[in-house]
């Protein structure tokens, strides 16, 4: 079984949230604020992550503004109630001042802190950065420099103004993955670099139990480039690694495991799947099956299908979710208590897709191998 919401989505009849920009008018959960305003024409929606919070809501957040990069650029955020309907978003995160600049927040991850508030984890970049681009999907648009970009905290609480804290004074950190807890109690929290000095190399935020004392650990690169790192924790412990391949053409998904929480990792191997040097989605199931959700092509962002494997990757059954002309890309993956797994992508730029599916739907699915000999 596979539905796919194609009327009721984060942008469709009830919640056009991406398209707004406004001041908060009531408090729809502790730690989030509903924004509603006049539309905004040509936003756009990409870079999409969610929390499952214990009394079974979901909070969706991505990223929204003219253009990728722009300098009017938000993270927002919907909630879906426990009944499974989707209620009116909002502002996550805005932009702010630090250190006497105002930055601009791009992809957002949330998480739970250990007194059951909603904390999110987030890269920005300055607007001092941003320059007239000339080349690919940017030429003649005004938009950030990467390189720039640091990561940051917010405690989201009902004082919209608070100021996000400044995690690292490193530059050049991109999130993309979602957070997960270990089983010894620690978190961690994919990324990657993205400078000269330092190009497309995959790290990992790794916190204790209390999410203090986040420290950078672990390197995993090869040419040209290993980047979005997506991490699950296997049931003896290791902690397996899918990435993204550094450029467009002939690429494909690359692996890495690590046996100790992230601390070291194996040298990254190419995996079977073809990447068009776009992100992939990982996630461990309760029947200890892994799942997938990739782009199944070398240079387009479609097909985007899912996977399943018994044997960790090894080989997948695999079926399609979208295979028409068009950009679904930056998946996510998460299975609810009643088993039922749901996937939310970039729908070419223009909203986030939601989607739910059984296992039992994949298992007929088209048999790939994932592993090379």
């Amino acid at each position: 079984m596979l539905n796919i919401l194609t009327v009721l989505h984060p942008l469709g009849a009830e919640l056009q949230l991406i398209r707004y920009q406004s001041e908060p008018v009531e408090n729809i959960l502790e730690g989030f604020n509903e924004y509603q305003s006049e539309p905004v024409e040509n936003i756009q929606a990409h870079g999409c992550n969610v929390l499952q919070y214990p009394d079974g809501r979901l909070l969706l957040c991505w990223y929204c503004g003219s253009h990728e990069g722009s300098e009017d650029q938000k993270i927002a955020a919907a909630v879906r109630d426990a009944s499974g309907r989707w209620q009116k978003g909002g502002v996550l995160v805005n932009g702010f001042f630090h250190e006497g600049e105002w930055w601009i927040p791009e992809i957002g991850v949330p998480m739970l802190n250990p007194a059951g508030k909603t904390v999110v984890y987030f890269w920005a970049t300055p607007l001092s950065s941003f320059t007239t681009r000339h080349i690919g999907y940017w030429k003649g648009k005004w938009a950030r420099s990467i390189s720039c970009a640091k990561i940051f905290r917010l405690a989201v609480r009902q004082v919209v103004e608070q100021k996000p804290t400044c995690l690292f004074e490193e530059k050049g950190l991109v999130l993309q993955g979602s957070a997960v807890r270990l089983q010894s109690g620690r978190w961690m929290i994919p990324f990657h670099t993205e400078r000269k000095d330092c190009l497309f190399h995959s790290r990992f935020l790794v916190a204790d139990e209390r999410q203090e004392n986040w420290h950078q650990r672990g390197d995993i690169y090869s040419p040209p480039g290993c980047l979005e790192p997506s991490i699950v924790q296997l049931s003896d412990g290791d902690v397996l690694c899918y990435m993204r391949y550094g450029a467009r053409g002939d690429g494909h998904v690359w692996r890495s495991v690590s046996k100790d929480e992230g601390e070291s990792w194996s040298p990254p191997e190419l995996t079977n799947l073809r990447n068009p040097h776009s992100g992939i989605g990982i996630a461990l199931g309760f029947s200890r099956r892994l799942l997938i959700a990739y782009n199944d092509s070398y240079y387009l962002r479609t097909p985007l299908c899912i996977g399943i494997s018994d044997d960790l990757g090894k080989t997948w059954r695999v079926r399609d979710i979208e295979t028409n002309v068009g950009r679904y890309s930056y998946p996510k993956l998460l299975q609810t208590p009643d088993g039922l797994w749901h996937i939310f992508y970039t729908h070419n730029r223009t909203h986030i897709e939601h989607g739910w599916f059984d296992e039992e739907w994949l298992e007929n699915g088209r048999r790939v191998i994932g592993l090379r000999d």
